[in-house]
């Protein structure tokens, strides 16, 4: 994508365009010959509004060259009316949820009328409503004479959206074939390679997904201790009310429900990232209040967001720097000097032990891939020692493989005594992990279902508001 659009140059090979040579030196060519690129990681300004964000770079002007701030509104309400949410055009993004930060930015590629569109992962933060929207203005786009480029792991959409699919595995392109050829089983063993990727759920033969080596489809496990973690009726002015919850220790406890059901909201609370108004936390039966994230993680609680780049890691900094943040205080001196020797040793074991691939570990972090970002954040928390782990969508924006070996470290961390408490859109994954699946809708816990009670369209009518 990065290479068609423009942000990174090709050192062989030849991309065309319309039949012609496409070889551009910068974003800024990419675009002015009809291209529009949506990354995976959001490119927002969030103290400008959402029409300033829909127009940056193109902004209208009247006479005088002042700009023509009633057409942006007007123009940016419409594209999100388009998407099917009809968002305050005036309103700063950062006062956005995920799911509308992206619609954003696909607006704004809307709103260039390109000709052609790279969209990475353009649903990862979208629930069903909003992916419905998308895809109505994806028909529209290719309809009118557009062309699309839709990369995602969402593999039931790439059959519903697409007419050919290609599969590209190692830097490689494995699989291209139109997509009326195609079915989910054909695309995982292209996309997995001699990754053993078909596995199920205990009992359970409708559920596919990946096997986990010491996973809860493997081995039996023994019935989880007393709470680890555990909320009494807590609320908070972010709309969540009455949540009452527990982790034991060794146990993966799966929240799922729609896109604003306040999943990431509670993670926040516990995290000290959101205020409580109301209830109690008890981390080994006894009661906490963490006021902010520095005191959740001396509590021992770590968390990883959903946004990478916003909430966990500083892109700029090494591997060393992002993994050791929460940890420094252990390498220093008797004279309260940084031994970087023994924070680059202690972080080489953990970076090691999550298998970290990286070239060294001043790489910036920025370079690596989503998985290992994502490994690089899980070696944070462990070297500080965490006895829980609140994970917002772990697994958003990693490819099959990279899934796997989350996957296999999160059920190691379990088996070692770690209570985990994670959020996930993907129900092939909550049935696949989760030792309990937690249902929540409109800010509350709908549902608690142990796994063998968590059947697929169960979970769904919990979600919804049916049972």
């Amino acid at each position: 994508m990065k290479i068609l659009a423009g942000a990174e140059r090709a050192d062989s090979g030849a991309a065309e365009l319309f039949g012609q040579a496409a070889a551009f030196r910068d974003p800024r060519q990419g675009r002015a010959a009809g291209i529009s690129a949506i990354y995976q990681e959001l490119e927002l300004i969030p103290e400008l509004s959402v029409a300033e964000n829909v127009f940056l770079g193109r902004e209208p002007r009247r006479r005088g060259g002042l700009l023509d701030r009633p057409r942006m509104r007007a123009e940016a309400r419409r594209r999100m009316r388009d998407l099917g949410r009809d968002i305050d055009p005036a309103v700063p993004v950062s006062r956005l949820n995920l799911a509308e930060k992206q619609l954003v930015e696909i607006a704004r590629a809307l709103e260039a009328e390109s000709r052609v569109f790279l969209m990475d992962e353009p649903t990862a933060a979208l629930g069903d409503r909003d992916r419905a929207g998308l895809f109505s203005a994806i028909r529209r786009l290719t309809a009118a004479g557009a062309a699309v480029v839709f990369v995602s792991h969402r593999l039931e959409e790439v059959l519903e959206i697409c007419d050919r699919v290609t599969v590209m595995r190692d830097g490689r392109d494995v699989l291209s074939a139109p997509a009326s050829e195609l079915t989910k089983d054909r695309l995982i063993v292209a996309m997995a390679g001699e990754t053993e990727v078909q596995g199920r759920r205990r009992g359970d033969s409708k559920v596919q997904g990946p096997t986990v080596a010491g996973s809860a489809n493997s081995q039996q496990k023994s019935p989880p201790s007393g709470p680890l973690l555990e909320t009494r009726n807590l609320s908070t002015a972010t709309g969540l009310s009455g949540i009452s919850l527990s982790v034991a220790r060794g146990e993966i406890v799966v929240l799922t429900g729609l896109a604003g059901s306040g999943r990431t909201r509670l993670l926040r609370a516990l995290f000290g990232a959101d205020p409580l108004a109301g209830g109690e936390i008890l981390l080994d039966s006894r009661g906490v209040r963490p006021r902010s994230p520095a005191e959740a993680a001396a509590l021992g609680i770590g968390f990883l967001g959903e946004e990478r780049r916003v909430d966990g890691l500083i892109s700029e900094l090494g591997v060393r720097s992002n993994v050791s943040l929460p940890s420094l205080e252990r390498f220093r001196t008797a004279f309260r000097l940084l031994s970087r020797s023994k924070e680059s040793e202690a972080v080489a074991g953990q970076v090691s032990a999550v298998g970290v691939r990286a070239a060294s570990l001043e790489t910036p972090v920025r370079l690596l891939s989503g998985g290992n970002q994502q490994k690089a954040l899980l070696a944070r928390w462990l070297l500080a020692r965490s006895r829980v782990l609140l994970l917002d969508e772990p697994t958003r924006g990693v490819d099959i493989n990279g899934k796997n070996e989350i996957y296999r470290l999160l059920r190691r961390q379990a088996q070692g005594g770690l209570g985990l408490l994670m959020t996930t859109s993907e129900l092939p994954e909550a049935l696949l992990l989760a030792d309990r699946i937690l249902v929540m809708r409109n800010g509350r816990i709908a549902g608690d279902l142990p796994r063998a009670d968590a059947e697929p369209e169960r979970i769904l009518r919990l979600a919804v508001g049916e049972n």
